[in-house]
């Protein structure tokens, strides 16, 4: 009698690893471009750092706009952000001042649009648009 040896990889054993791979491939996309996937993480990140770069840039501003005469009159005023609006750069920031609120559209490679709220206290902050 000849012994046989087995070579190869049987049906069975391919099926299960085909079944293993595709589950693997879901889960791995799914984890990417899923609703807390990886892709989606990283955009709202960027649109958060985007944001805090935009107010520290305003904020460098500010501290320059109050050390100006006009800046000292208006300082801790309800008028501050409106006085503040003409001081920036038109081509950076452009101002819209409907009733109380600045909104805010930021002239770059993205369009960011916030609303400028300077308290009494000059304190400066970024809300979002509604």
């Amino acid at each position: 009698m000849k012994l046989r040896k087995d070579q190869g990889v049987t049906l069975i054993s391919l099926v299960v690893i085909i079944i293993v791979m595709l589950i693997l491939a879901v889960v791995a996309i799914n984890s990417a471009i899923g609703s807390q996937g990886i892709i989606t993480n990283a955009q709202k990140v960027h649109t958060m750092s985007n944001k805090k770069e935009i107010e520290d840039d305003l904020r460098r501003n500010y501290v320059n706009f109050l050390m100006t005469p006009k800046g000292m009159d208006v300082a801790g005023t309800a008028n501050a952000a409106k006085a503040f609006c003409d001081y920036l750069d038109p081509a950076v920031y452009k101002m819209d001042t409907t009733g109380t609120k600045v909104r805010i559209d930021v002239a770059s490679s993205e369009s960011y649009r916030y609303i400028l709220v300077i308290d009494n206290n000059d304190n400066l902050r970024l809300d979002d648009f509604e």
